[in-house]
C-alpha cells in the first residue's frame, strides 16, 4: 500500500532539493554581486566584489539618462 519512507529516501530528496534551489539561486545572487561592483564588468568577477560600492545605484536614481519615477 504506502512505501515506508526511510531516511536516505528523505536524504536524497532534501539533496535533490538543495542542488535545484542553489541551481535556481545562483544567477540572482551573481546579478546582486555585479550590481555592487563599481568596476562594471561581468567578466572575471568574484561572488563578493573587493570594492563593493552604491555607485551604480546613485547613477540610476540621479542620471537623466534612466527615468524612473520616484
Amino acid at each position: 500500500m504506502y512505501r515506508k519512507h526511510t531516511f536516505f529516501r528523505g536524504l536524497w530528496r532534501h539533496a535533490i532539493l538543495w542542488v535545484f534551489l542553489i541551481f535556481a539561486l545562483f544567477p540572482i545572487l551573481w546579478v546582486i554581486s555585479a550590481s555592487f561592483n563599481p568596476a562594471n564588468t561581468l567578466v572575471g568577477q568574484s561572488m563578493i566584489p573587493r570594492n563593493a560600492s552604491l555607485v551604480n545605484y546613485r547613477e540610476v536614481f540621479t542620471s537623466e539618462q534612466y527615468p524612473i519615477a520616484l
